[in-house]
C-alpha cells in the first residue's frame, strides 16, 4: 500500500530524562561514557506485510554522568522519506528502534513515556501520566501515543514500542543546517533555465549591448538608484547606461559609470554556436508566463538568501544574462557563464556563475576584470586582470561556503550614505543632463535676464525647487568645485544662435524631406525604417506604414498606384512606444501610448496632455506632439486630406548616428542614400524615382521579426507588405501631361515638385493643394530653423565719468550679410548718438548725471 508520509526528517541533539513518581533511575560515573555505535539506524515501520526502513549513516547512543543523551548525527544530517532509500510510511501497528551495543546495559522502565522532538533541542520525557511521540516542524507533526511503553537499553537491544497516527513532519535542527547548506550550496550554484524555452532574447555581433531593461521598481546601486540597465556582449552591465568597451579597466578608477563586470573581456557572440541571451523577469508582468516567472524570482531570491545569510529578501524584478559558448576575440576558444541581478526596489544584489571559464592560457595581453565599479565603492575578484581570471570555473569564489566559479555581490548601500558634497553634485548632475536635451526641444526660447533655468517654482513648489535647484547648486558650487556641472543642466540665461536640433517632414504620396534638407519621393507601399537611431546612451527607431492613395470623383473614393503615409509607430529604448494610424474614416487617428490606447481621449479632449513613462502626449489644435524624454526627440502628427503627415525635430547630439529613409543627418545633402548596411549609394544609383524605388526605399522595408508595430484585428506584418507593387514615377509621364500638372500647381520648379507628383497621381486638386501647403510650410520652418541669429560682440563693461564723452563700438556678426542694427534702449539723460554707416555700429554716449541707465 502506499505510505501516508513522504518528506524529511532532519535530528540533532535528544536528551533522555527519566522521571518516576517515587523513584528516579540514575546512571553515574565517574567518567564513565556509554557509548553504542551502529552502522545503521532502522526505524522500522510494518503493516500487513509491507515494511519500509529508514537509514541514515551513523548512530551514536552516548549517556554521561548525570544525564543520558541520546544524539543522532548523520552524514548528510537529513533523514528523507523517499521511495528509493528512506521511505517512512506512518501506517503501522508497532514502531521499533534497534540500538545494538556491544556491552554495558542501561535500562529505564516506566509506567509510560512522552517522546518529545523539537527542532533546536529534543528531550526524551519518560513520565506516568501520558505518552506521547510529538516530532514538532514549522508546519506538521507526527504525534505517537501508547498505553504503556519500556525503553530499555541494553546490550542486546533497545526497544520503543509505539502506536502511530500519520501526520506530515518534518523537523529541522542545528546539525540539519549543517546538511541543508550543503544541499543549498550545489544548488545555488546552477544556472537558472535559459534560451529559447525560457523565452529568452539573443544578443548577435561584436561590442553590441541589448536595449534598456527597465524594471518597474527602481534599481538601487552602490547609494544611486536606477530604473534600466544594460548588458554589453562583452561580459558587463551597466546601470542606466550603455557601455561596450572590450577592454576591461581596473574597477577601483571610477569612470563616470556604474558597472558590474560579470565577466568582462573581449568576447564575441556573432556565429550561430555563439549565444548570448537576456531576460528580464518582473513580478509585475500580467502578460508572461507567470509559472516561470514566479519559479525564477523564488529560485533567484533562495539563492540570494542562501549567499548572503538573510532570509527576508524577496526579489522584485530579476535580470538573466547567459553567455554560452561565448569565443574570445581573435581565438577559437569559449566560455560560458550567467549573471543574475534582483532586487526588490530597496536592496540589489548579484552574482555570477561561471559554467565553463578553462581557459588556462589567455591570448597574449588579454585582460578580464570581475567585479563592480562605482562613485562611492568599488569591488574586484583576486583574480581580476591575471590569467586565473579565464580560469574561474575551477578556483574558489568569494562566497562563505567557498563553492567554485561563483561571484556574489551586494550592491545597495550598506547602512545610510554619507555622501560628500562633490559625490551628491554628481549624481545629480547624470540623473539631470538629458532633462536640458527634453526641455529645449525644438525651441530657441529666452531666459531671464539674470539667475538660471530652474525647475519647481520657488514660491509655489519650494519643495521641488530646494531638492533640484537650490541643494545641488550648494553641493556643486558652494561645497565642492564642480559649478561647471551645475551650470550644465541649470544654464544661465542664453539664446541659441541656431536651433540645436534637424528637423525633417513626410506628407503627400510619400515626399521625404530628410533631416539635412534632401527632398525625394518614395512610393512604396508596405511598412518601413524611417528613422534609426543606436548608441550606448539610447535607442530610438520610427517606423512608417503606406497603403495606397486615393482619388476622388465626387464623393466616390479611388484607389490609385500611388501611396500614402497612412500610420507611423516609434520606439524607445525597447520599452517606450507610440503608435499613430488613420482611421477608417480618413479624417481621424487612432492613437496608442505605451500601449494604451488614447483615440477617444485625443478626438474629444482639446486640452489632451497624456504624461506617461517617458513619453508624453499633447494635442495642440489637431495636431498630436509626441516627445521622447531620453533623447529629446519630438514628432507632431497630422492628418491631412486622406494622408497622414509627419515633421519631427531630432537633437544634434545624433548628427552622424542617423540611418533609414530620413538620411543619415551628417549635414551633408548629397549623401543621404544610406543603405542598411552602411553603405552610401552614388548618384547613379538614384538618378531617378524608379533607381531611388528600387535600390533604396525597397530596402528599408521592415520584416515580421523587426517591426514595431502593434497589429490589431488579427493581422500581421504579411498583411502590409506588398513588394510586388510598382508605382508610378513622375519622371516617366509624357510633356502634355506634366504641363497640366504645372498649371494646376503653379509652376514646375522644384518648390512644386511634390504637388506636381500628387495631382499627377491623384488627379485631385485638393490633395495636391495640400501637398503644396504642407510643403510650404515644411520649407518655410527649415530656413527659420536653419538660420542663425545674429550675434553682436563689443564692451561688457565701460567706466564713464559725468561730462565726459566715451565711445563704444560694437560689430555684429549674420549668416546673412543683410542684417542692421537696431537701438532698443538708450539713456534718457545726456547725449547719445549712434553710427553704423561702416558696417560697425559705433555709440557715443556724454552721461549728465549718475543716474542708471540702459543701453539695449
Amino acid at each position: 500500500m502506499e505510505p501516508f508520509v513522504k518528506d524529511v526528517y532532519n535530528f540533532t541533539i535528544t536528551s533522555l530524562e527519566t522521571t518516576t513518581r517515587a523513584t528516579s533511575t540514575e546512571t553515574t560515573t565517574e567518567e564513565t561514557t556509554l557509548e553504542t555505535t551502529t552502522e545503521a539506524t532502522t526505524l522500522e515501520t510494518t503493516h500487513g506485510a509491507t515494511t519500509v526502513e529508514t537509514t541514515t549513516g551513523a548512530t551514536t547512543l552516548e549517556t554521561t554522568a548525570g544525564a543520558t543523551t541520546v544524539e543522532i548525527i548523520t552524514e548528510a544530517t537529513a533523514l528523507e522519506t523517499t521511495t528509493a532509500a528512506t521511505t517512512l510510511e506512518t501506517t503501522t501497528a508497532a514502531t521499533t528502534l534497534e540500538t545494538t551495543t556491544a556491552a554495558t546495559t542501561l535500562e529505564t522502565t516506566t509506567a509510560a513515556t512522552t517522546l518529545e522532538t523539537t527542532t533546536a533541542t529534543t528531550t526524551l520525557e519518560t513520565r506516568t501520566e501520558a505518552t506521547t511521540l510529538e516530532i514538532t516542524t514549522q508546519t506538521t507533526a507526527l504525534e505517537t501515543s501508547t498505553a504503556a511503553t519500556t525503553l530499555g537499553t541494553t546490550n542486546e537491544t533497545t526497544i520503543l514500542n509505539t502506536t502511530t497516527h500519520p501526520v506530515t513532519p518534518t523537523t529541522s535542527t542545528q546539525t540539519a543546517t549543517i546538511a541543508h547548506a550543503t544541499s543549498a550550496a550545489e544548488r545555488s550554484s546552477e544556472l537558472i533555465a535559459f534560451g529559447e524555452p525560457t523565452g529568452d532574447s539573443r544578443l548577435y555581433g561584436d561590442d553590441v549591448s541589448t536595449n534598456n531593461l527597465r524594471c518597474f521598481t527602481s534599481i538601487p546601486f552602490l547609494g544611486d538608484s536606477y530604473n534600466y540597465l544594460t548588458f554589453s556582449s562583452n561580459g558587463l552591465a551597466c546601470m542606466g547606461c550603455r557601455y561596450t568597451s572590450y577592454v576591461p579597466r581596473e574597477l577601483s578608477v571610477y569612470s563616470g559609470r556604474d558597472i558590474i563586470a560579470a565577466l568582462w573581456t573581449d568576447l564575441v557572440v556573432s556565429r550561430s554556436t555563439e549565444k548570448m541571451y537576456y531576460h528580464l523577469y518582473s513580478d509585475d508582468d500580467d502578460f508572461g508566463n507567470r509559472t516561470l516567472i514566479d519559479t525564477v524570482l523564488n529560485k533567484v531570491s533562495s539563492n540570494v538568501n542562501y549567499y548572503s545569510k538573510k532570509s527576508d529578501f524577496s526579489a522584485s524584478c530579476v535580470y538573466i544574462a547567459t553567455w554560452e559558448n561565448a569565443r574570445l576575440y581573435g581565438d577559437i576558444r569559449t566560455v560560458s557563464f550567467q549573471f543574475i541581478l534582483a532586487t526588490n526596489g530597496a536592496k540589489t544584489y548579484a552574482y555570477s556563475l561561471f559554467k565553463d571559464v578553462t581557459i588556462l592560457s589567455p591570448p597574449g595581453g588579454r585582460q578580464c576584470a570581475i567585479g563592480y565599479s562605482g562613485l562611492d565603492e568599488s569591488s574586484s575578484s583576486i583574480y581580476s586582470f591575471t590569467e586565473s581570471a579565464f580560469n574561474v570555473s575551477g578556483l574558489k569564489g568569494n562566497t562563505f561556503d567557498g563553492v567554485n566559479g561563483v561571484y556574489f555581490m551586494s550592491l545597495h548601500a550598506k547602512g545610510p550614505i554619507q555622501h560628500n558634497p562633490a559625490s551628491q553634485c554628481v549624481r545629480w548632475y547624470r540623473r539631470n543632463v538629458n532633462s536640458v536635451r527634453w526641455s529645449l526641444r525644438n525651441s530657441r526660447w529666452n531666459s531671464p535676464d539674470a539667475g538660471t533655468i530652474v525647475t519647481g517654482n520657488p514660491f509655489t513648489d519650494i519643495v521641488t525647487y530646494q531638492s533640484d535647484n537650490a541643494i545641488p547648486k550648494e553641493n556643486c558650487c558652494e561645497k565642492s568645485t564642480n559649478c561647471h556641472l551645475y551650470y550644465s543642466v541649470r544654464p544661465v540665461g542664453f539664446c541659441y544662435r541656431q536651433s540645436p536640433f534637424g528637423i525633417f517632414f513626410t506628407f503627400g504620396d510619400p515626399h521625404v524631406d530628410t533631416l539635412d534638407g534632401f527632398q525625394y519621393t518614395f512610393n512604396g507601399w508596405g511598412e518601413y525604417t524611417m528613422m534609426k537611431i543606436e548608441n550606448e546612451n539610447v535607442t530610438f527607431e520610427i517606423q512608417a506604414r503606406t497603403d495606397l492613395a486615393t482619388s476622388k470623383n465626387g464623393t466616390e473614393l479611388k484607389k490609385i498606384n500611388a501611396t500614402i503615409f497612412s500610420g507611423f509607430a516609434a520606439k524607445e529604448d525597447g520599452n517606450v512606444t507610440m503608435q499613430v494610424e488613420l482611421a477608417s474614416d480618413l479624417e481621424t487617428m487612432v492613437v496608442y501610448g505605451n500601449g494604451n490606447d488614447l483615440t477617444t481621449q485625443f478626438n474629444t479632449d482639446e486640452n489632451f496632455a497624456v504624461f506617461l513613462t517617458g513619453i508624453v502626449l499633447r494635442r495642440q489644435n489637431h495636431t498630436l506632439v509626441v516627445a521622447f524624454s531620453e533623447s529629446g526627440i519630438q514628432l507632431n502628427f497630422q492628418v491631412k486630406t486622406r494622408q497622414l503627415t509627419l515633421s519631427a525635430s531630432v537633437p544634434e547630439d545624433f548628427k552622424g548616428q542617423v540611418t533609414g529613409l530620413m538620411g543619415n543627418f551628417d549635414g551633408d545633402k548629397t549623401n543621404e542614400f544610406v543603405l542598411p548596411n552602411r553603405n552610401i549609394l552614388s548618384s547613379g544609383d538614384v538618378d531617378s524615382e524608379r533607381k531611388i524605388y528600387n535600390n533604396f526605399g525597397q530596402l528599408w522595408e521592415t520584416t515580421s521579426d523587426n517591426s514595431i508595430f502593434y497589429y490589431t484585428d488579427g493581422k500581421s506584418w504579411a498583411d502590409y507588405s506588398h513588394q510586388d507593387f510598382v508605382p508610378i514615377f513622375i519622371d516617366e509621364f509624357d510633356n502634355s501631361t506634366l504641363q497640366l500638372a504645372y498649371t494646376v500647381c503653379g509652376g514646375k520648379s522644384d518648390q512644386y515638385k511634390a504637388c506636381i507628383f500628387d495631382y499627377l497621381a491623384t488627379g485631385d486638386q485638393s490633395f495636391a493643394d495640400d501637398t503644396q501647403i504642407t510643403n510650404a510650410e515644411a520649407e518655410s520652418e527649415t530656413t527659420q530653423l536653419q538660420n542663425e541669429a545674429p550675434e553682436i560682440s563689443g564692451q561688457e563693461s565701460i567706466k564713464v565719468v559725468v561730462n565726459q564723452s566715451i565711445v563704444l563700438n560694437f560689430t555684429g556678426h549674420d549668416d546673412k550679410a543683410d542684417f542692421r542694427y537696431s537701438i532698443i534702449d538708450q539713456p534718457g539723460e545726456g547725449t547719445f548718438t549712434s553710427d553704423n554707416s561702416t558696417g560697425y555700429l559705433t555709440l557715443t554716449w556724454t552721461p549728465a548725471n549718475l543716474n542708471t541707465e540702459k543701453i539695449k
